[in-house]
C-alpha cells in the first residue's frame, strides 16, 4: 500500500491517507483489506545546523559584522536564515570574535525546521585599518625666508571621526623642494611622509603633495641724507642704504643712480632736495627675486649767517649752530631714514611712528624753501627735527614750525 501525508509540513496527529493496498502471496485471495480507518502521524520540525563564516571587514566606526550562513536544509525548501553579527567592540584587530545571534527563519518552510546548532561556536574575523590621505596644504613665502610650517589635512576618516577623537598621535615629515636661497617661483613641491604618524584604527596610504610659491622680497631703497651749509660742494657721490633685513642670501648692490639735484649747487640756506633713487643694479643676486621701493633721502642746506651788519639777517638764528649740532641734526635725520625704511610700509598714516608712514607725491620735494626761521634759535630747531620727523606733509611743515614754506 502507498501511505501518506495531506501535506509535508511538521505537526502533530496529522491524517495519514492510505491508497493502493495491493496483497500478494499465495493466500492473497483469501484475505480483503479493509481501509475505512484513518490513521494519525507526527511530521516532527528537521534539525537545522547552521555554519557561520564570518569575513574581515574595513574599520567603519561601528560593531556590525558581516557573516554567512550554510545550512543542511533538504534542497528546494523555502527557507531563509537572518541573524545579527557583531564585533565586540569597533576597533581594528586581528582575528576578533564575532557574537551571533537573534537567528530568524522566514519563509514558506520555517516552521519544518529548529535551530540545532551554530557552528562553529567562536568565529573570528579581522578589522582592518581604514585608509587615510595625507594632504600637504599649499603655502607661500617671502624669497630669503625660512620655510613656513606646513598644515597637514587627512582624509578619508568615518563614522563622523576627525583629527581630535580618531587617536592619531605624532606629525608627517615634510620633503620641500626649496630653501631659504631657492630664487622666486611657483610648484615647488611640498611633499609629506609619514614620519611618526599613528593611529588605532588609520592607516597612512596615500601622500598629496601641496605647493610652495616663493614671492619676491621686499626691499627698500633711499638715498642717505646729507646736511650742509650754503656754498659747500655737494657730495661727489651721494650714498644710499637698504631696509633692514631687505637683501638676504649675502646679495649686494652695486650701484643705486641717485642724480644730484637741479639748482642745489648754488642753492640758498634754508632749501631742501630730494635725493631721488632709481635703477638699481645688482653685484650678487637676482633682482628678480626682490620687490624694489624707491624712497627719496634729502639734502639740508644750511644758511651759514651774515653778521656783516650792525643787524643780522633772517638767517641769524645759525650763528650758534656749533659744529656737535649739526652732527646731532644729521644723527636725527639720519635715525628718522632708518626708522622709515627698517619696516615694511603697508598704509598712510600722519603719525610719529615713521614705521607706518608711506612717502607719496604730497611729501616734500626738491626746491621747497624752509623760509623765515627768525623767531627760533639753533636749539628749537634741532628739538623740532627730534620732535616730529622731516618727512612731514606740506601743510604739517608750515603748522609745526609756524613758518611760510613759500607756497
Amino acid at each position: 500500500a502507498t501511505a501518506r501525508f495531506v501535506d509535508k509540513n511538521a505537526a502533530v496527529a496529522k491524517s495519514v491517507i492510505v491508497e493502493d493496498v495491493k496483497l500478494s502471496g499465495s493466500d492473497a485471495n483469501n484475505y480483503k483489506p479493509v481501509t475505512d480507518s484513518v490513521s494519525t502521524a507526527a511530521i516532527t520540525p528537521r534539525d537545522l545546523n547552521l555554519t557561520v563564516s564570518a569575513t574581515d571587514k574595513i574599520y567603519d566606526g561601528t560593531t556590525t559584522a558581516n557573516a554567512s550562513y550554510a545550512d543542511n536544509r533538504i534542497t528546494g525548501d523555502n527557507l531563509t536564515v537572518e541573524a545579527t553579527a557583531r564585533f565586540e567592540d569597533k576597533n581594528a584587530a586581528v582575528a576578533k570574535s564575532v557574537i551571533v545571534e537573534d537567528v530568524k527563519l522566514s519563509g514558506e518552510d520555517a516552521t519544518n525546521y529548529l535551530i540545532a546548532s551554530l557552528l562553529p561556536e567562536n568565529n573570528t574575523a579581522t578589522i582592518l585599518k581604514a585608509p587615510l590621505t595625507v594632504v600637504a596644504s599649499n603655502a607661500q613665502r617671502n624669497y630669503g625666508d625660512e620655510n613656513p610650517e606646513i598644515n597637514i589635512i587627512f582624509n578619508g576618516f568615518v563614522s563622523g571621526e576627525g583629527v581630535e577623537n580618531s587617536g592619531i598621535t605624532g606629525n608627517a615629515n615634510l620633503v620641500i623642494d626649496a630653501d631659504s636661497t631657492t630664487p622666486v617661483g611657483e610648484g615647488y613641491l611640498v611633499t609629506p611622509v609619514v614620519g611618526t604618524l599613528a593611529a588605532p584604527n588609520y592607516q597612512f596610504t596615500k601622500f598629496e603633495a601641496g605647493q610652495l610659491t616663493i614671492t619676491p622680497r621686499s626691499l627698500y631703497i633711499t638715498a642717505n641724507n646729507v646736511v650742509r651749509f650754503a656754498g659747500e660742494a655737494d657730495p661727489d657721490n651721494f650714498s644710499f642704504s637698504t631696509g633692514v633685513g631687505g637683501l638676504v642670501n649675502g646679495d649686494t648692490l652695486a650701484n643705486v643712480d641717485i642724480t644730484p639735484p637741479e639748482g642745489s649747487a648754488n642753492a640758498a640756506g634754508g632749501k631742501v632736495f630730494a635725493l631721488t633713487t632709481a635703477n638699481a643694479s645688482f653685484l650678487t643676486g637676482s633682482p628678480i627675486n626682490y620687490q624694489i621701493s624707491y624712497l627719496n633721502g634729502y639734502l639740508v642746506i644750511i644758511p651759514k649767517p651774515d653778521v656783516s651788519g650792525d643787524e643780522a639777517t633772517n638767517e641769524a638764528f645759525f650763528l650758534e649752530l656749533e659744529p656737535e649740532e649739526i652732527a646731532v641734526t644729521v644723527n636725527e635725520l639720519n635715525r628718522q631714514q632708518t626708522n622709515l625704511i627698517s619696516s615694511r610700509i603697508d598704509s598712510f598714516e600722519i603719525s610719529r611712528n615713521l614705521s607706518n608712514q608711506q612717502i607719496d607725491e604730497e611729501w616734500i620735494t626738491p626746491n621747497q624753501s624752509l623760509g623765515q626761521l627768525t623767531n627760533m634759535n639753533s636749539n628749537e630747531i634741532i628739538e623740532r627735527l627730534k620732535s616730529r620727523p622731516l618727512f612731514i606733509k606740506n601743510s604739517d611743515l608750515a603748522r609745526l614750525l609756524g613758518i611760510d614754506i613759500g607756497i
